[in-house]
């Protein structure tokens, strides 16, 4: 299992290039608790900037923190 982020992504102005658009992202432990969170982080983003994009990305962490290995014993 692997943790979501949220990625808004949004011009200021409405013709800004792709390159000036700025990125919020929002982590989550699992990728409903994220599209139930766009569901309503979306609609405002795109009231006050209609030039928006909204999505769900699974990522390569863990969703239980970072996996560590066992310390060496001191005999090895």
């Amino acid at each position: 299992m692997f943790l979501y982020v949220m990625v808004l992504t949004y011009a200021l102005t409405e013709d800004a290039p792709y390159a000036d658009w700025k990125e919020s992202v929002v982590w989550f432990p699992n990728y409903q608790t994220c599209i139930d969170a766009m569901d309503v982080m979306y609609d405002v983003v795109y009231a006050h900037y209609p030039n928006s994009i909204g999505r769900c990305i699974e990522t390569d962490v863990p969703r239980g923190g970072v996996i560590r290995p066992k310390t060496r014993p001191n005999n090895l």
